[in-house]
């Protein structure tokens, strides 16, 4: 049961190791400070957290989509593959996928190490997204990219 410092509002997240309860107080009050604007706080929550919770996917997935919306491709992939191990089901999330995705298809260049998680650490999920990309998307340079890294999965 969480002790009264952590119900009284003192602002403090009691951290529990072994309570789902506080990893959801962590990631409520992560997304929080997202609304707020403050990121970077966000951020050095979740990270700091991550020791107390080590088996909960949700917080390395949420602190990756930060790290992506930093443009921080290689700490996000660090925390989206945290996510996939602790959680295979991360593999088929579509979040996650689109997440990377455009990532990969925004970078001026092609980007290996987005192109490789795709498909190494995610797979055959994410090629329904590439094969989509490659026949909808507007820019015919994107189009041409995906169909590209669609051929490496054959």
């Amino acid at each position: 049961p969480p002790s009264d410092a952590a119900t009284t509002g003192s602002g403090e997240i009691e951290m529990q190791p072994t309570s789902a309860e506080g990893a959801q107080k962590i990631l409520t009050r992560a997304q929080d400070l997202v609304a707020n604007g403050d990121r970077e706080a966000a951020i050095d929550l979740l990270q700091k957290s991550r020791a107390t919770y080590p088996d909960n996917a949700e917080i390395p997935f949420l602190a990756g989509k930060l790290y992506f919306g930093k443009l921080w491709w290689t700490d996000g992939l660090k925390q989206f593959r945290d996510a996939v191990r602790i959680d295979p089901r991360y593999k088929t999330d579509p979040e996650l996928i689109k997440t990377v995705l455009k990532g990969f298809i925004t970078t001026p260049s092609y980007n290996d190490e987005l192109a490789a998680f795709l498909r190494n650490d995610i797979g055959a999920p994410a090629a329904s997204y590439l094969e989509e990309t490659a026949r909808d998307h507007p820019n015919a340079t994107i189009r041409a990219r995906a169909k590209s890294e669609l051929a490496r999965y054959r």
